[in-house]
């Protein structure tokens, strides 16, 4: 994905953060923050896949 768009999904996500998230949340967060970024389809498939693959969804 690059450095920039890590970093623009990073600090989306934190933008869309409660006060106490869980890991459940974070999986939300994520997805919502690529979403409202503009992110493709498969950028969106893949930060999904990432959070399946270490058990935070």
């Amino acid at each position: 994905m690059g450095q920039t768009v890590v970093r623009n999904l990073y600090w989306e996500t934190v933008q869309l953060m409660p006060v106490s998230p869980d890991y459940h949340d974070l999986t939300d967060l994520l997805l919502d923050a690529a979403d409202n970024l503009g992110m493709t389809t498969a950028q969106i498939a893949n930060i999904q896949t990432a959070c399946e693959a270490v058990e935070i969804d």
